[in-house]
């Protein structure tokens, strides 16, 4: 005490500690809706789900393809016959094939999750594409030309306008049939797993879009005066045409391997369809589905290379529609 009898001041200590809030009570709903992370349904989805690695893999594959197939058909063989040998086509089908299964090896090693029975599948379907489009297809074309000669009327059998618009004629009937077998197992898949069944936040755009899409069909009818409604079906009759040159030559053996590559397409799908549900992911499917697609594209560029270069050393038989 001070002499007049008062207690001296005493000042306060300041705490150096950093005074921290208090933590309010944990909510068993879990934090509010504007702090809450975005569940994987909730994120955009991409177009195509494959990694980087997958497409580096098939980059490479289809690079290494299409320069096996072009230079399959320069080996040693005597160009003075109408027809190349059967061996030429046997190498080529084999050669692909085996790339094919180094393709799948190094898939087998990503852990991709489709499983070894749904990898399995998916290497007998593409090597029965590819039996297809590098043996069964030009043999059968070739076979078909030594019996009658081809009658040029809209294109030159043996030009690359002709092979590159017949392949891609004949893609879109691969892709049709693979997207619908897809969409019936997809359909199954979320009728089973109704939890898989999200819709994206861009639903409602994208239903603008089809809209918008739909009238400017509509209005490209009108404007043209109903012209506009054949340029679809040109690469239908570019298909056909193709279709019935190689059915005329071999259609016993290519039906029973159009139809094994179908079922092998179904088993497949279903297969990894199962391993969706146990991991409760539509987007494994999915990726199976992109990866098959992306396979038969470039079996398909396989056959346009491989087809224009036998016809630059052995052309088909043509005559005039004059």
């Amino acid at each position: 005490m001070d002499p007049e009898g008062n207690e001296p001041y005493k000042q306060d200590s300041v705490s150096t500690e950093t005074v921290k809030p208090p933590t309010p009570p944990s909510d068993p709903a879990g934090p509010p809706q504007s702090q809450q992370y975005p569940q994987p349904a909730q994120q955009k989805k991409k177009r195509i789900p494959l990694s980087s690695n997958v497409k580096l893999a098939l980059l490479l594959f289809g690079l290494a393809g299409a320069t096996v197939v072009s230079i399959i058909p320069k080996l040693p063989a005597s160009s003075l016959d109408s027809a190349p040998p059967f061996w030429i086509f046997l190498v080529a089908g084999l050669t692909v094939i085996c790339l094919t299964g180094l393709l799948f090896w190094y898939l087998s090693r990503l852990n991709l999750g489709f499983g070894k029975t749904g990898l399995l599948l998916a290497f007998f379907l593409s090597a029965t594409i590819a039996t297809i489009k590098m043996v069964l297809a030009p043999l059968g074309m070739y076979v078909a030309n030594q019996r009658s000669p081809f009658t040029e009327d809209l294109f030159d059998y043996n030009s690359g306008t002709y092979f590159f618009l017949s392949g891609v004629s004949v893609l879109l009937l691969y892709l049709l049939v693979f997207w619908i077998i897809y969409r019936i197992i997809r359909r199954h898949l979320l009728s089973r797993t109704p939890s898989l069944n999200s819709v994206p936040a861009s639903a409602h755009r994208a239903h603008t879009k089809r809209w918008i899409a739909a009238l400017l069909i509509i209005g490209a009818i009108i404007l043209t005066g109903g012209g506009v409604l054949v340029v679809p079906l040109i690469p239908g009759l570019i298909a056909a045409g193709y279709v019935s040159i190689v059915f005329s030559g071999l259609i016993i053996p290519i039906v029973f391997a159009i139809g094994l590559a179908a079922f092998f397409a179904y088993w497949g799908l279903e297969t990894v369809s199962a391993q969706a549900v146990s991991v409760n992911s539509a987007v494994l499917l999915a990726s199976f589905f992109w990866l098959g697609v992306s396979l038969i594209i470039l079996y398909h560029v396989f056959w346009i290379v491989f087809m224009f270069t036998l016809t630059t050393i052995w052309p088909f038989r043509t005559v005039s529609s004059k």
